[in-house]
């Protein structure tokens, strides 16, 4: 990464397979020349509160499924940690834990290598148009060779956003509880 760093080209780095300490160990190797932090953004926080310099850059599908119009904690607590409201900040990105472990789950193929732990270990990419739908925007059917998720799959996935606070700001919950 630090030979890298020195190519005009490269300008971040996406570290989602690294530790958060191999985060820190980039960034202390090349992150006077290019962006990297751990993308995810669950460490985001400890980022930004142990190495203020790292920066901001998350790159992941987290940041735009745990949101919904009228309800953005996921840009609230960032700006809260920006303006030095940790404490604040704190509670909103804890409150977060259900979606993040949500999320989580559907890329345990990348993130743990528990993959018999979840029920879904493999590409994600069915999983995060279901929850888009659940959103009210239209993740499409995905291509082959991915595989679509089943009925079953879908139920879980929904049932798990019910739970969570985002359910209240989802314009398909109504139609999606329909579907059942």
């Amino acid at each position: 990464i630090a030979r890298l760093a020195n190519i005009p080209a490269v300008c971040a780095v996406k570290n989602i397979a690294g530790t958060f300490e191999h985060s820190v160990e980039t960034w202390r190797l090349a992150g006077d020349r290019i962006q990297v932090n751990p993308c995810l953004e669950g460490p985001w926080f400890r980022a930004a509160t142990e190495y203020p310099g790292m920066g901001l850059f998350l790159s992941t599908t987290s940041v735009f499924l745990m949101q919904a119009p009228g309800y953005t904690p996921v840009q609230g607590y960032i700006n809260l940690t920006l303006e030095g409201k940790l404490q604040q900040a704190r509670s909103i990105r804890d409150g977060l834990a259900p979606l993040r472990e949500l999320w989580q789950e559907m890329y345990a193929v990348y993130i743990t290598a528990d993959k018999d732990r979840y029920p879904f270990s493999y590409h994600p990419i069915a999983g995060i148009k279901c929850w888009e739908d659940y959103l009210g925007m239209h993740g499409g059917p995905v291509k082959p060779p991915t595989i679509s998720w089943s009925q079953e799959q879908k139920e879980w996935l929904w049932k798990r956003l019910d739970g969570t606070p985002l359910a209240a700001y989802a314009p398909s919950r109504l139609t999606t509880k329909a579907k059942r």
